[in-house]
């Protein structure tokens, strides 16, 4: 029977204690690393997201205003995936569309017929449209919090992402101040001249903004008698004196933009007619002038003319009797050779 050796038994298991620490180690030096890195993906993971999302709502907002450019006025919800190009926020969330509905009409002013909206966002006024995403919670903690239009004062949360464009940025942003197609403006640069003593007759135009305008005057001249027509602004009346004269006008429409020009309006002392000529010189460089009566012009043209008509006559007869006399002899001569010649 064999004895059991103390010292070599504990030596033995202090090996193979020693020999497992390694691999325990190892496993807690992994799960540190793991769960650090899940600490550390979280974050990172969001960040991503976030600048995704962000950059989906800056294309989306400038794709709408290029869209509206094009068409003159504001996409409605149903139309905002085809005018935005996206849908979707960076977690595959619905984008949210809020706009002021009366820039999605043309009849009511389109994109840059207005002045003002119906939106107040954060206290900042004359707001044409946000787009807002509800973040990482999924949730839109903003007021509105569905797509569509809106009047009244929004709440943007600072949990959401949005970007809001007011009125001024949209009309910078698509051209608005660089053009008058949709502003409202008066389309006369002068008005017509007039005469003294003679009736006057001249008509102001408008387009733009949102029908229908109302016409005024600060000032006019004395004579004008103003008079509203449909959309035009008639001017009449009769200038009594030539001078220049101011007309000041302004134009409002419904939505009460204005736009006011000052004329110059010149009146001159015109004649009904060219002053009457007495006499007409058709002989440059001569001294005799045909007259509108009998006289040395007159009697010179007589005496010339039976010169010329004398001279005519008389050479025309030597000449005719000359030719016929000659075209007599050789035709007689030459009316006879043939004749000698057939008889033979």
């Amino acid at each position: 029977m064999l004895m059991a050796i103390p010292g070599i038994s504990r030596s033995t298991n202090d090996h193979a204690g020693m020999t497992l620490m390694p691999v325990v180690l190892m496993f807690v030096i992994a799960g540190a690393l793991i769960g650090a890195g899940i600490t550390l993906v979280g974050p990172v993971t969001r960040r991503i997201q976030t600048n995704t999302t962000n950059n989906l709502i800056d294309r989306a907002s400038r794709s709408v205003i290029a869209w509206s450019v094009v068409n003159n006025r504001l996409p409605t919800a149903s139309e905002f995936v085809v005018a935005a190009g996206v849908r979707d926020d960076g977690w595959h969330h619905r984008l949210v569309y809020v706009f002021d509905g009366s820039l999605t009409a043309t009849a009511s002013g389109g994109l840059c017929g207005r002045e003002s909206t119906g939106i107040v966002a954060n206290g900042e006024i004359d707001v044409a449209f946000f787009i807002l995403s509800g973040s990482e919670d999924f949730t839109v903690d903003t007021t509105p919090a569905i797509s569509g239009a809106y009047t009244g004062n929004a709440t943007i949360s600072g949990l959401d992402l949005a970007e809001v464009v007011s009125l001024a940025d949209l009309h910078n942003r698509a051209g608005c101040f660089d053009r008058t197609t949709g502003r409202l403006t008066i389309l006369n640069n002068e008005l017509p001249e007039g005469c003294s003593n003679e009736s006057y007759r001249g008509d102001l135009f408008a387009q733009g903004g949102v029908p229908p305008y109302t016409w005024t005057a600060t000032t006019l001249p004395t004579w004008m008698t103003l008079t509203q027509i449909g959309t035009a602004f008639h001017c009449s009346g009769a200038p009594p004196d030539p001078g220049v004269s101011t007309l000041v006008t302004t134009v409002t429409d419904s939505t009460g933009t204005t736009v006011q020009r000052r004329f110059n309006l010149t009146v001159a002392s015109c004649t009904t007619g060219p002053t009457p000529v007495p006499k007409w010189n058709f002989n440059e460089g001569a001294s005799p002038t045909v007259g509108d009566s009998i006289g040395p012009g007159m009697s010179t043209a007589k005496k010339n003319d039976g010169k010329i008509n004398k001279n005519r006559q008389e050479q025309r007869g030597k000449n005719d009797g000359k030719i016929n006399k000659n075209g007599q002899e050789q035709r007689g001569k030459n009316d006879g050779a043939p004749s000698r010649s057939l008889t033979r």
